[in-house]
């Protein structure tokens, strides 16, 4: 079966096989390649032209077969084809205002189309503008009847009639022919470039007798249908040459430039009628769009060096000096200066892809939105809806309106406008009749602009690039890109105290993150640490949409007036110490850019929409917070203490609001040396329900104490080992090396208890000095029987004088023998064996713990 687009492509041809009285022709004559010069006339059937003209049935051709014509076993069907305004409609399929099928090629307004259907009863082909676009089985109605009644310009539910003024052709037809045989490729090609015409076997519009209702007949080369020709449009107020060029830009088009003779002629021909409103007073009329650059004559929108100029020879045309050119009313060019301060009016060139969209309106369809520029003989430019709608300029009410010319009503008019101004960009417009559900009277803001999806229209109709806008620099001349950059917008009733809900209405789930970024400082006395640390907390909220979103790494920071507008969570420091905690900063940001809702074609705001439910939010909060620490100093000075951060949701949030196990995160970025610990193990403790900790390790660093502590006791340690060694008869010097190695290792452990907390516990640091203490008063102990023994012995010599060596010779040896050994024992065996056992039992301990 055919597909429904060349099913309604054949709307335009409407072919009913019924009975006719018309005579038959003659089948049985061959198609043939008539060679035809191609210069040679053809008729141009114009129906429903104008611009106050309304739709209705009564304008068509018709031609009648003959009631006895045989069915045909094939048929071609060929014509060439120019709409007004609504062909891009004809060609497409829109049940309940929805296309569904679309052609995969481009229809503009006043451009020939050549169009072919070459159907058999096992196939048919649709070729557009000489090329094979479709193939596919025909339908079963085959043989196809010829006794019917041909229509062209309006669609025949019965035999030549049941006519519908909504479904008619506005535009031209030409070179409409049938043959009874399919037609070759090469030659449906040769006629779609305007080449030899193979005349219609069975029919021709060139020949045949139609019954014309209403349509006008006129000819034209048959080149011209394929030339294409320029539209030039009069702009009739004077302005100055950048001014006309910018508004040429807002029009979709750029300063007439001609680039031959015929058009220069053409563009003269167009500017006659306003030769009394241009200049009337002087010859140069139009600003023209070139520029003379390094002394060749340059198209300003192309860029390009220009092929034909028209300068007189009494004009100077290097463009050295005369950078800008007019046109004159005789159609040559004259230079000008482009500062000037001269007025000139305008002449503005428009392609086929030239349109203006109209937005604030309740359109059902895209293409309803679509407008395009065209001239008026002695007036101003008008813009026509591809659905029928004019934008024009009234005279009487010097105003710009929207008509309906079908319904013979003015919609609206523009107010705020300036006479010689234009309704482009965003203006106020006054409903004279109810549109859209909104009564008359009321002002409403509408736009005309060419802008389209992924541009923002500025308020004088210029578009810019959408990631222009809202980026902290003025691209828009009329700097209204960086107005209304609110980037958050609520949906319905919102209460800012409430949160929102989860997924299907959920409890909703926070994520935290948490960067450890500074331990300030450690204080051991009080058993607390200072911290610099930053919160994320991200989450989803449903009530809210987004704009100006950017796609950066980090997100898109809201402003403090966006930021007032958005819930945000609340959470408490667990271990805070005296209450002692600053924020530092505080920022609110969208993390993503993604799901973008594009603006309707209705749409007024160009902004695009972000919804809260696929971007999330995230606040970041830096604080400075002094957070207490369980400090385990038993192993002192080989200690590690556990510390945390510790956050807990407020009460009210239960089963509203909870943390998410999942996706929580912890980083720790500053140095992990600090003076006194080394920074180790940072955990998550917990992430779910109403908590979220972070732990982390604090591991005293033992160098520094080491060399303060440990060395200088063992020094002292060895000091008192060595007063063992002294002379026995040396007591002063073994009395004061022995207590002063006792006090000065007191006073060494005084001051290292006072940097210490005040613990009921004993700690292995207060061990070591314990027993270090313990081996110096023994070894002093030690000293003091030695040394009374000693003396005890020189007393004897004394008061004996004569028995002296008879004394000594008499003392019991073995006593003497007795106190040196033990005393060589003690210092040589039992003091390094006692300290040695000591130190192994001591680090041994130390590395279990540690």
């Amino acid at each position: 079966m055919m597909s429904p687009t060349v099913i309604l492509l054949l709307l335009l041809l409407f072919l009913a096989a019924t009975s006719s009285t018309v005579d038959q022709p003659d089948f049985q004559r061959q198609p043939s390649l008539q060679q035809q010069d191609v210069e040679e006339a053809v008729k141009v059937y114009s129906l429903q032209r104008g611009k106050w003209w309304v739709p209705n049935d009564k304008v068509f051709l018709r031609y009648n077969f003959s009631s006895d014509a045989k069915p045909l076993d094939s048929l071609s069907l060929c014509y060439r084809i120019r709409s007004g305004q609504n062909g891009a409609v004809v060609y497409g399929w829109f049940p309940q205002g929805v296309q569904r099928v679309k052609l995969p090629w481009e229809i503009y307004p006043e451009v020939w189309y050549h169009l072919c259907y070459v159907m058999q009863e096992s196939s048919f082909t649709l070729y557009w503008q000489g090329q094979a676009v479709h193939r596919g089985p025909s339908g079963n109605d085959w043989p196809f009847p010829m006794n019917g009644s041909l229509v062209v310009g309006q669609e025949q539910d019965t035999l030549g009639g049941g006519f519908d003024a909504t479904q008619i052709l506005r535009g031209d037809v030409t070179q409409v022919a049938i043959w009874e045989r399919v037609l070759d490729a090469a030659v449906v090609h040769q006629m779609a470039k305007c080449g030899p015409q193979a005349e219609g076997s069975i029919f021709s519009s060139d020949t045949a007798q139609f019954e014309v209702f209403g349509a006008k007949e006129y000819e034209v080369k048959t080149s011209q249908l394929c030339r294409d020709e320029p539209n030039f449009v009069i702009l009739p107020e004077g302005r100055r040459f950048e001014t006309s060029r910018s508004l040429c830009g807002l029009l979709n088009g750029s300063l007439a430039v001609p680039t031959s003779s015929q058009h220069n002629q053409l563009l003269t021909h167009y500017l006659l009628p306003f030769r009394d409103m241009c200049v009337p007073t002087a010859p140069w009329k139009l600003w023209l769009g070139v520029i003379a650059q390094q002394g060749v004559w340059k198209n300003m929108a192309t860029k390009k060096t220009t092929s034909y100029t028209n300068f007189s020879k009494f004009t100077n045309s290097s463009g050295f000096v005369l950078k800008c050119a007019n046109l004159r009313d005789d159609g040559f060019w004259e230079g000008q200066f482009c500062e000037s301060t001269f007025k000139r009016c305008a002449a503005c060139s428009f392609n086929h892809k030239s349109v203006l969209r109209l937005r604030g309106l309740c359109f059902d369809t895209e293409l309803e939105t679509q407008f395009r520029v065209e001239g008026s003989e002695k007036s101003r430019p008008f813009f026509r809806g591809y659905y029928g709608l004019l934008i024009t300029w009234d005279l009487e009410s010097r105003r710009w309106q929207v008509a309906d010319p079908v319904k013979n009503v003015t919609l609206m008019w523009a107010t705020g406008i300036g006479s010689d101004d234009y309704p482009l960009g965003r203006r106020k417009w006054e409903l004279l009749t109810d549109i859209c559900g909104i009564t008359a009277g009321q002002v409403i803001p509408v736009s005309l602009s060419e802008c389209s999806d992924g541009y923002f229209m500025c308020s004088s109709g210029e578009c810019i690039a959408y990631h222009s806008r809202c980026n902290f620099r003025y691209d828009c001349q009329d700097q209204s890109d960086e107005v209304d950059c609110y980037m958050v917008q609520v949906i319905g009733e919102f209460q800012r105290q409430m949160p929102p809900t989860g997924l299907q209405g959920t409890v909703l789930l926070l994520t935290p993150e948490l960067t450890l970024s500074r331990i300030t400082s450690v204080d051991d006395l009080n058993m607390a640490v200072t911290l610099e640390f930053q919160l994320t907390i991200t989450w989803e909220d449903d009530r809210l949409k987004f704009k100006h979103l950017r796609k950066l790494k980090n997100g898109t920071i809201l402003t403090d007036n966006d930021a007032k507008k958005v819930w945000r969570p609340v959470s408490q420091l667990m271990n805070l110490d005296s209450g002692q905690m600053n924020l530092l900063g505080q920022s609110i940001l969208v993390r993503t850019a993604t799901d973008v809702i594009l603006p309707g074609f209705n749409d007024v705001d160009m902004d695009m929409v972000y919804p809260g439910s696929a971007n999330k939010l995230s606040i970041l909060q830096r604080y400075s917070a002094r957070v207490t620490c369980d400090f385990q100093l038993y192993t002192y000075p080989f200690d590690i203490h556990l510390c945390n951060i510790g956050l807990q949701l407020p009460p009210e949030y239960d089963g509203y609001v909870r943390f998410a196990g999942n996706g929580a995160k912890i980083f720790y970025t500053g140095p992990q040396i600090l003076a006194m610990y080394s920074v180790k193990n940072h955990i998550i403790a917990s992430a779910d329900g109403n908590q979220f900790i972070m732990n982390f390790e604090l591991h005293r660093r033992q160098g520094v104490i080491l060399l303060t502590t440990f060395v200088p006791s063992g020094l002292l340690l060895l000091v008192s080992w060595s007063t063992l060694f002294v002379k026995l008869e040396a007591l002063n010097v073994r009395a004061v090396m022995s207590l002063t190695t006792l006090l000065v290792l007191y006073t060494l452990f005084a001051n290292i208890s006072r940097s210490l907390p005040n613990t009921a516990s004993i700690k292995l640091i207060d061990v070591w000095f314990f027993f270090i203490i313990f081996v110096l008063f023994t070894n002093i102990v030690v000293h003091i029987f030695v040394s009374n023994e000693t003396v005890e012995k020189r007393e004897t010599k004394i008061f004996v004088q004569n028995q002296s060596q008879e004394h000594v010779n008499n003392l019991p040896k073995s006593t003497q023998t007795r106190k040196l050994m033990s005393l060589r024992y003690y210092r040589a065996v039992i003091l390094p064996l006692v300290v040695v056992l000591f130190n192994i039992i001591f680090w041994l301990t130390v590395f279990l713990w540690y």
